[in-house]
């Protein structure tokens, strides 16, 4: 293709003109079956809704990952071999009574609560408390196993010598008892796992697959119920709930509930902003309500259709789509209403206005598609699929902003009067100020923009990837409360497993293999993050000192394997169960449970490293080792997020940066394009530097998601300065009638824009709310950007070409729809 004399490709200028035209007959056929496309909208409503129904809820770990990632299969093999180490952790105590838990009140109603929970909570494998914990003592040359508290004890006195007999069991303290006796806890474990299919999390398996009837709601509800009744209050006893299953139940009730919530308040924000903005009243509010709810509809119809589950990432796309279709149709709308003013019918202002701003929306849609689409790189499956169903969701209101919204508007009755220019009042005074800045001071303009970014690079060096689960939810919510406080005091909810596997039936009876797995327990109890242990080590001890008339000389492993057989046997025997949580069916592996305080995923990898520091000084020599546990999984999604982070930037940059440049026919006009777009996500993630805040698994969508949407106002600004330049042949005149053309509409974007993110500062996800704030502190630095570094950069390194006359006039009269849309039209034509 030949260049012509201002740099730009005659192919593309003609390309840009095709789309014009199509978009303008689009428009026209729209207007003139504004009843056929009503008519499509609502068959497509009714096929969303049909698929919208199918969709399912998960917020598991197997809803983020892969099942062919090696972290999560080692996990699920976990599972299999030893059962769900999923918990209900309830932490009791009495402050008003002198001995605690011990007071023999409180043991009566606790050793009820224990056997209430065992008989009532559906999916329970075993509750373990004070009451019913497996005890075993000397018997003479036997060995006796038995509930520590079996036959319960008539005085104050005999609970408080079995006081001290827990205090010295070390398998006791810490995840049962904590060291000064005032805490206690029960510990509820179950059959199922979040993982699980969900024909296996039915409770009832006529009752359906709504979340009421699923694990882990389930037996959540069934434990407060329980905890609610009055006998369980009784004796002053104060509970704190924690662990897997509330935690999971507490996403799933949050989601279920906050999804329409958040829906809802995203449209009211949006169509207040609409209404305060536009003259247009109910064709601005009720139009582009109805291309979003469309698009939000078809959005969870194709999850449905596919098969994709809704989780916590679900919760922004509503607001999203709000913002992106709104802001789609604030465009479509502003052109028209530009039209309207200069006294054309509904009609030709739609034709008139989609022919404008047609091309600028297909770019903006398909940018801000990629930008989600980048997302697709990331091992995180929830990710992925985000990406996958948000651009969908974008893709859906383009297309409905070209179609239903031009029904509406056709359709409109106002008479041309009674609409008014849409630059005026206020937003018109702001936009003067912007023209005159630019033109003053443009020179000025980029360097504060550069000191700016310096500061924010500087920022960016600081930057931390991480995430807590326990801080995602916001301090007020109970979970999070509950957790902190039992975090404090003992019973760490956060696991990371070692499988010590010597790949032959009954290879753990070896007392060399057990003195090496005593040594790694060691190791990670001296860790400050670890609240409890639980390894075969600790029963076989447990065994040898009673065996051995309860000498603490014994509290040890014995040398000899046929001694450990012969325990082993007689705990098998005596009917121990304790040990089916740490052993195989065929006794060829065996766990040691690692319990961690609910601590951020950096302390968790610090751990892990201590460990793997530990091992590679002292490797194992009688068996292979594999680190499993939600604690792992916990590091994979830190690593993923860094991988995310990089990769998915820089696939969405370099695909936008490509569209920008065959949009615009030109290499350097693609590069000045991006060059606002980098500034408010520098400047974003500068300030997250600045100010210690990690990139958690939701943060680190705010680079790929912001840039796809900030560019869309980038766009719209870039094309009218390109075409106002081609009808002026100066850049301050076309800095100056851009700036009047199109400031207004990508002011009141932004302003929609942020309207629908602040919705998200309602969740009760504290992740969510910080997301939110974000994004729209970015939204409000893509819009300086767009305002002031844009046309100061177009200023100083003129990308169109030179200027065919010296001066302009810069003060010419305000933006004229028709005549600029006339314009630009003779132009592509003779292009």
């Amino acid at each position: 293709m030949n260049k012509n004399k201002d740099g730009q490709r005659s192919g593309v200028r003609g390309l840009q003109g095709a789309l014009d035209r199509l978009f303008e007959s689009m428009a026209d056929w729209s207007a003139r079956h504004a009843k056929t496309v009503m008519l499509g909208a609502l068959v497509l409503l009714a096929v969303g809704i049909w698929g919208a129904a199918k969709v399912r809820q998960d917020n598991s770990m197997d809803s983020y990952f892969n099942e062919s990632d090696a972290a999560f299969a080692a996990y699920q093999q976990y599972i299999q071999d030893f059962s769900s180490d999923e918990v209900v952790y309830l932490l009791y105590r009495a402050p008003s009574r002198e001995h605690g838990p011990f007071d023999i009140e409180v043991m009566r109603q606790i050793d009820a609560l224990t056997r209430a929970l065992e008989a009532e909570v559906p999916f329970a494998r075993k509750v373990t408390s004070l009451s019913n914990v497996e005890f075993i003592e000397a018997d003479g040359d036997l060995i006796t196993i038995r509930d520590l508290i079996e036959d319960f004890p008539e005085t104050q006195d005999e609970l408080l010598r079995l006081r001290e007999v827990a205090l010295g069991k070390p398998i006791y303290v810490g995840s049962l008892l904590s060291p000064d006796a005032r805490n206690a806890a029960i510990v509820i474990e179950m059959t199922r796992t979040s993982t699980d299919p969900v024909d296996r999390l039915r409770h009832d398996p006529d009752g359906g697959d709504g979340i009421a009837n699923l694990y882990p709601q389930v037996p959540n509800h069934v434990v407060r119920e329980i905890l609610e009744r009055p006998e369980f209050r009784y004796a002053g006893i104060e509970y704190l709930i924690s662990g897997d299953v509330p935690m999971n139940a507490a996403y799933n009730e949050i989601l279920g509930g906050e999804i329409g919530l958040l829906t809802v308040v995203s449209m009211l924000l949006v169509s207040l902003a609409g209404l305060l903005l536009f003259r247009t009243r109910l064709l601005g509010l009720l139009a582009p309500l109805g291309v979003v709810l469309l698009s939000i509809t078809l959005t969870l119809g194709l999850m449905g259709l596919v098969g994709w589950k809704v989780n916590l990432f679900f919760l922004m796309i509503p607001s999203l789509l709000c913002a992106v279709g709104v802001a789609q149709c604030v465009h479509v709308l502003h052109a028209w209403q530009d039209a309207r003013a200069e006294g054309l019918d509904a009609p030709a202002a739609v034709r008139i206005a989609v022919s404008r701003v047609g091309t600028p929306c297909l770019l903006a849609a398909v940018t801000t598609a990629i930008g989600f689409l980048g997302m697709t790189v990331s091992d995180l499956r929830a990710v992925s699929e985000l990406a996958l169903y948000s651009a969908f969701g974008v893709v859906c209101a383009f297309v409905l902003s070209l179609t239903l919204l031009i029904g509406f508007a056709a359709r409109a009755k106002q008479q041309p009067a009674a609409v008014g220019p849409a630059n005026s009042g206020w937003l018109q005074h702001f936009i003067e100020w912007t023209v005159a800045v630019n033109l003053r001071h443009p020179r000025a303009l980029l360097a504060g923009f550069l000191v700016v970014l310096l500061g924010a690079g500087t920022g960016l060096a600081r930057l931390q990837v991480d995430f807590n689960f326990l801080h995602e939810f916001k301090p007020s919510q109970e979970w999070r409360r509950h957790t902190e406080q039992i975090n404090a005091l003992m019973g760490g909810l956060l696991s990371v497993i070692y499988l010590f596997e010597t790949d032959t039936a009954d290879g753990i009876k070896n007392p060399d293999l057990l003195k090496e797995i005593e040594a790694l327990q060691a190791a990670a109890d001296h860790e400050t993050v670890v609240q409890d242990s639980l390894s075969i080590v600790d029963i076989v001890k447990e065994l040898n000192q009673a065996f051995h008339g309860d000498d603490p000389a014994y509290y040890r492993i014995p040398d000899d394997p046929q001694v450990l057989a012969q325990l082993l046997l007689v705990y098998e025997m005596s009917g121990g169960k304790e040990m089916e949580d740490v052993l195989n069916i065929d006794r060829s592996s065996t766990a040691l449970q690692v319990r961690l305080q609910l601590v951020a995923a950096s302390e968790v990898r610090r751990f892990m490293a201590a460990m793997d520091a530990h091992l590679a000084q002292h490797p194992p020599q009688h068996a292979r080792i594999e680190v499993s546990g939600i604690g792992l999984l916990w590091v994979r999604m830190a690593d993923y997020i860094t991988k995310t982070q990089i990769e998915g930037y820089a696939v969405v940059f370099g695909l936008i940066t490509l569209v920008m440049m065959l949009a615009f026919g030109s290499v350097r006009v693609g590069l000045i394009g991006m060059i606002p777009n980098l500034f408010p996500i520098a400047l974003t993630l500068g300030m997250m530097g600045w100010l210690a805040w990690p990139l958690d698994y939701l943060r680190l969508l705010l680079a790929t998601i912001a840039i796809g949407i900030a560019v869309d106002d980038t766009i719209h600004m870039l094309a009218r300065l390109r075409s106002e330049f081609a009808a002026s042949g100066d850049y301050r005149t076309a800095v100056a009638r851009a700036l009047r053309g199109v400031g207004p509409a990508i002011t009141v974007t932004t302003v929609i824009l942020t309207a629908a993110f602040s919705s998200y500062l309602i969740s009760s996800m504290a992740v969510l709310t910080s997301f939110g704030a974000l994004l729209a502190a970015t939204m409000v630095a893509a819009l300086v950007a767009d305002l002031f570094l844009l046309p100061a950069l177009v200023l100083w390194l003129r990308p169109f070409g030179p200027e065919r006359a010296p001066g302009g006039a810069v003060e010419a009269a305000p933006y004229s729809a028709a005549a600029a849309v006339s314009a630009a039209n003779n132009d592509s034509a003779s292009a």
